[in-house]
Order: structure tokens, then C-alpha cells, then sequence
């Protein structure tokens, strides 16, 4: 019908980085979804949320983030409807949705509503993978790499370790069965265990061996294609760069408390505890 055609054509001319022209051609898919479902709710809603789901994209792409956060949340509420009736249908776009609108948040500098919604997207996920590991470990994969920054962003530091090591390990596991198609995602992983440290202020040896391998695997797939990973590769650089000078100033810190702790052994008129609450 005429509202699928616009929601391809859409679709296509955003592929061509055509994004004015995919914009109006979203927009008009949603109208004319939105007056089918006007007069038939239940054979139309699912073609609608997934037209305003795209759209969201679309007005997000074109830097229009309060719109996108609108078109989001209307998505993640006609989904929500929808697997109301049909969990097992619908689960699937309802989690993709909600991982969406956690990112429309977070653009939008609404912290706390964006880790709630990630968190839900990788609930969502993790009960996918667990009906369908093959099917569904990728987008947990996706899920649980973004809620490590929300989580970051918020502050919660074990937590969001934890979880961008989670992430590393759910694509190496991709990675293994294959390595083509995952590697990038292993690769934006394991940076990412940088990033998070280096927001943190939590450096740490292991987060410095992750960038390491991180640079690595950019500099491999830069190699083939240079404009897609060179700017993930300079990225992971700077990443690996202040991990590392982080951990070099830990150590100097480290070296001149032992010293101090030295002297003070011999000075034992000044408490080792006071100069430590001093430094």
C-alpha cells in the first residue's frame, strides 16, 4: 500500500544520506499510518509504531531532539500496547523501542529516566536471549553496552564496570562464531571499558590492556575501511592515552606515599594517617 511505500522510500533515501527528503517522506508515512489506524486500531497499530519508531530515528539524525523524544516515547507506548496483547510478538520491537527512547533521553540530558530505560531494555533482552541465545544475544550485547555509560553517567561505579565487562564478554562470544560481522562490536566494547574507567577516574590495568586491544582491533579494520574506523580509532587512542596517564600518575602517587610513609617512620612525632588525610 502507499504507506509502506513512503516508510521504504524513507528508508532508502536515509541510506543515501539523502536525511531531508527521508524526514518528509517519514513524516508523511506516519500521517497516513496514523489515519489507517484511526479507522482500523487493531490491523494498522503495529505499521504505525514501527513509522513513528523509524521517525524518531529520522528527527533524531536531523539533530531535532526534543521531537525525536517525543516520537520516541510514542513508540515505546504504542509497543507497550501492543505486546500487552501479544508479548511474544511484540516483545521484540518493544525492547528495541525502549533501547531507542534510553537514547533519546540521554541526548537530551534526562540521566535518570535514561537508565531506567536502558535498564529495561536489557531486561527485555535478557528475556529474549533466554527463549533464543542466537536470535537476541546481539541486541543484549547493544543493551548492555549502552546502560554501562548510563550507568557511568550516573555515578554507579561498580555497576557500570561490571557492565561494559559484560558487554566485552557477550561479543567475544559473537566474535567466536562470527568474526566479520562482530568484530567492530567487540572492538567499540572493549573501548568502552576505557571510557567508562577514564569517566570514573577508576583506571585501572585492566581497562588499560581492553584500549590496548581496543586500538588494535581499529587499526585492523580501519585498514580496510578507513573512513567508516579511523575516528573510532583516534578515539580509543586518546582513550588508551589518559588511562595511561592516569595509571602513571597513580603510580608517581604511590611512590611518593611510600617515601613519605619512609621518612615519617623516622619522625615519630607525625602519624603516618595524618599525612595520608593531608596528601
Amino acid at each position: 500500500n502507499l504507506a509502506m511505500s513512503v516508510n521504504n522510500h524513507a528508508s532508502r533515501l536515509a541510506a543515501a544520506g539523502r536525511r531531508v527528503e527521508a524526514l518528509t517522506a517519514s513524516q508523511e508515512a506516519v500521517d497516513l499510518y496514523r489515519a489507517l489506524a484511526a479507522d482500523n486500531r487493531d490491523a494498522y497499530l503495529p505499521n504505525l509504531a514501527m513509522s513513528v519508531n523509524n521517525h524518531a530515528s529520522r528527527l533524531a539524525a536531523a539533530g531535532r531532539r526534543v521531537e525525536a523524544l517525543t516520537a520516541s516515547q510514542e513508540a515505546v507506548d504504542l509497543y507497550r500496547a501492543l505486546a500487552a496483547d501479544n508479548r511474544d510478538a511484540y516483545l521484540p520491537n518493544l525492547a528495541m523501542s525502549v533501547n531507542n527512547h534510553a537514547s533519546r533521553l540521554a541526548a537530551a540530558g534526562r540521566r535518570v529516566e535514561a537508565l531506567t530505560a536502558s535498564q529495561e531494555a536489557v531486561d527485555l533482552r535478557r528475556e529474549l536471549v533466554a527463549d533464543n541465545r542466537d536470535a537476541y544475544l546481539p541486541d543484549l550485547a547493544t543493551s548492555v553496552n549502552n546502560h554501562a555509560i548510563r550507568l557511568a553517567a550516573a555515578g554507579r561505579r561498580a555497576e557500570a564496570l561490571t557492565a561494559s565487562q559484560e558487554a566485552v564478554d557477550l561479543r567475544r562470544e559473537l566474535v567466536a562464531s562470527n568474526r566479520d560481522a562482530y568484530l567492530p562490536g567487540l572492538a567499540m566494547s572493549l573501548w568502552n571499558v576505557g571510557f567508562v574507567a577514564v569517566q570514573l577516574e577508576e583506571a585501572s590495568d585492566q581497562a588499560l590492556v581492553a584500549t590496548s586491544e581496543a586500538v588494535k582491533l581499529f587499526r585492523v579494520l580501519a585498514t580496510d575501511e578507513p573512513d567508516a574506523f579511523t575516528p573510532q580509532l583516534n578515539a580509543a587512542s586518546k582513550t588508551h592515552a589518559q588511562l595511561q596517564e592516569m595509571l602513571d600518575s597513580q603510580h608517581t602517587g604511590m611512590a611518593d606515599q611510600d617515601s613519605e610513609n619512609s621518612e615519617n617512620s623516622r619522625l615519630p612525632h607525625h602519624s603516618a594517617a595524618d599525612d595520608l588525610d593531608n596528601h
